[in-house]
């Protein structure tokens, strides 16, 4: 791309019109803060329309972190990060996208990450961060009723210490697959049709080297791969996946070869809605790594181009509609930013809008 092309480029996307009424610009997606007191919990967010970034509706909820769907979309379930006392609390989901308060459920000495529902609406299954365990929460009709301990993990080498990070499902919504990034594996579970688990199909891969950190794991909808990235070694690898079982297939890294002055930790792992594109975002380094996504899902690491962002990114989503964009939780600076994407060439706007002075902002979650 030539200079010129670069400018015109950068002044559509910070171009006033971005930002018009045109309805087919407006989007909403949810913003957990995470913390306790004035400022923490769930906002609806709008992106586009004349007033460019703003807040329609607040919940309170302390300790808010990672969301999801229910799978009718009816119903939005959120976990709560708390080292003595976490859960989850669940909310109808009007028409218009506000939120009504439906229940909560304490899980005393169990804290949260990730969390899916699984196909059939009977089940929501979280993973526990600070203690290594998978729990199942029963529900009826988006209440949340009980909660059992299916899985704990334990040390399988001197010096580790269970930590659960990620819970999501198989695109073919058949297999449960989790994370755990202080034992270094990626473990599937079959699914019956009600959503229990079948545990007699569990298959464990572990992730080399050890100490690696596995945090995230995303599929592809094209290709029959999925990417995991390591927040320890600051790689995002691509796995062959074929009914429950992972086979490596590529590793490369995230952050800059040269030496920094600050530690790099990965967070969070997209891909662009045309999955041309994966973006895994750095804490430390403060920005988004964009690789190019080429044959059968592998990636061009020699392609990979860095977008700056604020200060500690812990979670990202693209936003999408006419013109896609891309809202970043910047969870250290207490920042939302919002940037214009460029599918073909990779290419983030310098922010569009910006939103500052929240406590932690932690996960964004597009409405479906």
């Amino acid at each position: 791309m030539t200079l010129l092309k670069a400018l015109l480029l950068a002044a559509l996307m910070l171009s006033p019109s971005l930002f018009s009424q045109d309805s087919s610009l407006s989007r909403c997606f949810y913003l957990a803060t995470c913390g306790a007191g004035e400022g923490c919990g769930i906002r609806l967010m709008e992106a586009g329309g004349g007033a460019g970034l703003r807040s329609l509706q607040f919940l309170p909820l302390d300790f808010a972190s990672y969301m999801a769907f229910s799978p009718d979309g009816k119903y939005l379930y959120v976990s709560l990060e708390h080292r003595k006392q976490g859960g989850l609390a669940s909310f109808q989901i009007g028409e218009d996208g506000f939120l009504s308060r439906r229940s909560e459920l304490l899980t005393p000495g169990l804290d949260f990450c990730h969390l899916v529902a699984a196909p059939g609406g009977k089940y929501v299954y979280a993973a526990s961060y600070g203690s290594g365990k998978l729990v199942q929460f029963d529900l009826e009709e988006g209440v949340l009723k009980d909660w059992r301990v299916v899985l704990s993990h334990e040390p399988v080498r001197e010096g580790d210490t269970p930590h659960l990070h990620c819970a999501t499902l198989s695109p073919d919504g058949r297999n449960l697959c989790l994370v755990d990034l202080g034992l270094g594996v990626l473990e599937s579970i079959p699914l019956e049709k009600d959503g229990s688990l079948r545990w007699e199909g569990l298959r464990r891969t572990r992730v080399a080297p050890p100490g690696s950190g596995p945090r995230h794991l995303v599929f592809s909808q094209k290709h029959p791969v999925a990417y995991l990235v390591n927040e320890i070694a600051n790689t995002v690898m691509v796995w062959r996946y074929r009914q429950g079982d992972f086979e490596l297939l590529q590793s490369i890294p995230v952050a800059p070869a040269e030496p920094s002055e600050v530690d790099s930790y990965a967070a969070a792992i997209r891909l662009s809605p045309g999955e041309r594109w994966l973006l895994v975002s750095n804490r430390g380094r403060d920005s988004l790594a964009a690789i190019p996504v080429v044959d059968g899902g592998l990636l061009e690491a020699s392609a990979l181009v860095q977008h700056p962002v604020d200060k500690w990114p812990r979670d990202f989503a693209f936003l999408p509609g006419k013109e896609p964009m891309v809202a970043v939780a910047c969870e250290r600076a207490g920042t939302l930013q919002l940037f214009a994407w460029e599918e073909k060439t990779g290419l983030a706007s310098q922010p569009l809008r910006e939103i500052t002075g929240w406590k932690r902002p932690l996960a964004i979650l597009p409405l479906p």
